[in-house]
């Protein structure tokens, strides 16, 4: 009984709606999902899976599609660093 108090209490504690997540659900729910920047990615996502299904017999498009993805994970550091750089 003691040995799972100890682990209960070493759960983190989310900080932004001080529960206890002891789930994937809890985890879930306290994910504010009416950002901008998480509404962006989800929809990021979606639309590529969408381009992979659309462009299944299209091996040309796929490879486009694949060096565009390529070319972005390239340009990502750099572009991090250009946008710490100009933060508010």
């Amino acid at each position: 009984m003691a040995e799972q108090e100890r682990n209960v209490s070493s759960v983190p504690i989310d900080g932004i709606s001080n529960m206890k997540i002891t789930s994937v659900w809890t985890f879930l729910l306290s994910i504010q999902w009416t950002e901008c920047w998480l509404i962006g990615l989800i929809v990021f996502h979606t639309v590529c899976f969408a381009v992979t299904l659309v462009t299944l017999r299209f091996y040309r498009v796929q490879i486009c599609h694949f060096l565009v993805m390529v070319a972005m994970v390239y340009s990502a550091e750099y572009l991090n660093e250009v946008a710490a750089m100009n933060w508010r």
